[in-house]
């Protein structure tokens, strides 16, 4: 009993310090200075803080909640932060000590939930997740998945199922709003690989539309509308391909087959074209503005933290965990909007505070977190 007190004692300060230096890493995200070399400072005087005062929850306590420097009062979010993660994390672990995970599987769980944690940070300070932290994360997970399980087919089928069903989502509500959807240009080598495997039904043969999409990106150039057919197209390949599998061929291994060349895509096309390309090549897509607004009901973002959720945990959590997440998100709307209405006394037009950007990856992780709780 006594060794498993101090076990979670050691967890929830662990848990701790970890919290505070992500909540640094999202801090100094826009900003010139080191995650690694700066030491901490004072955001006011910014002096160097001691080490006593870098002790992650008492260190509040300790100071009074104030800078012993200059004074000035230190703001709540980071006792808060600190102490909500080492929560949660707690209490994460000892659900995975439940479930008797071994000693690697505990490992790479920890990292699984500090990624997440750390992407709803950036989510609700800066209002973006970025691809490179998000990407790299997918990447970790699947090649330490495949590791651990001894099999590489099962991520990559998950990653390919997310990222095609959500692709496919979105379109249909931009289609349905009349909006217009950020789609990118993976649908290219999509569309040439369903063709392929219509007739050849050999996962191999996936490598050419993903070598001819690494040499023509730079050339790929039309319009959205042009992009919208193939897409539809690629949707109707889908259809097709799922047919002959299931009453032509009798094979239902096909499809399997089918989303590994899907997943394949998604992960050179997209993942690493993104961290490889992208980051470190200078490689540009054209007709791409990363930029652009829209007004579909999951961003970018959101697909990458779900796209994590389903490599480690399988896609059936993920859409889960959209699912759960939709009903925390609507019914947080309506709190607040009744809220509004409430203290409306005098009739006063409300601001429309709900046009504008919501933070939606904390309700996707928190509904992940809860299902892990009780699945």
């Amino acid at each position: 009993m006594l060794l498993k007190t101090l076990f979670y004692i050691f967890t929830f300060a662990i848990s701790a310090s970890v919290a505070s230096y992500l909540k640094l890493i999202v801090d100094r995200y826009d900003s010139d200075d080191s995650v690694i070399f700066k030491p901490s400072y004072c955001p006011s005087c910014k002096e160097k803080l001691l080490w006593w005062q870098n002790i992650p929850i008492l260190s509040f306590f300790l100071l009074k909640g104030k800078c012993s420097f200059c004074g000035v009062k230190i703001k709540s979010e980071y006792f808060i932060t600190e102490l909500l993660i080492a929560l949660v994390v707690s209490g994460l672990v000892s659900v995975a000590i439940r479930d008797k995970l071994a000693f690697p599987q505990m490992l790479l769980f920890v990292y699984f939930v500090f990624a997440l944690i750390l992407l709803v940070l950036f989510d609700l300070k800066h209002k973006i997740i970025p691809h490179f932290i998000s990407y790299t994360s997918i990447l970790v997970l699947m090649v330490a998945v495949s590791l651990l399980d001894k099999s590489f087919i099962l991520p990559v089928i998950n990653l390919g199922v997310l990222f095609l069903c959500v692709d496919y989502f979105i379109g249909f509500v931009a289609w349905i709003l009349k909006k217009e959807s950020d789609f990118n240009l993976i649908s290219v080598p999509l569309v040439l690989w369903l063709m392929i495997f219509f007739f050849y039904q050999n996962i191999i043969l996936v490598s050419i539309p993903i070598i001819l999409y690494f040499l023509a990106v730079k050339f790929l150039s039309f319009g959205k509308k042009l992009n919208t057919i193939l897409w539809f197209l690629s949707f109707v390949l889908i259809m097709t391909l799922f047919v002959k599998a299931l009453f032509v061929d009798f094979d239902i291994s096909l499809i399997k087959d089918l989303f590994v060349g899907v997943g394949l895509i998604y992960l050179f096309c997209e993942i690493l074209f993104y961290l490889i390309g992208i980051q470190f090549l200078n490689l540009r897509v054209p007709n791409q503005d990363s930029k652009a607004e829209t007004a579909v009901v999951l961003g970018g973002g959101d697909v990458t933290v779900l796209a994590i959720i389903s490599v480690f945990l399988g896609f059936k959590i993920a859409f889960l965990s959209l699912f759960l997440a939709s009903i925390l998100g609507l019914f947080v709307f309506l709190l607040q909007f009744i809220y509004k209405r409430l203290i409306n006394t005098k009739n006063i037009k409300l601001e429309s505070e709900y046009a504008h950007y919501v933070p939606f990856v904390p309700y996707i992780v928190l509904a992940c977190f809860i299902i892990i709780m009780i699945y």
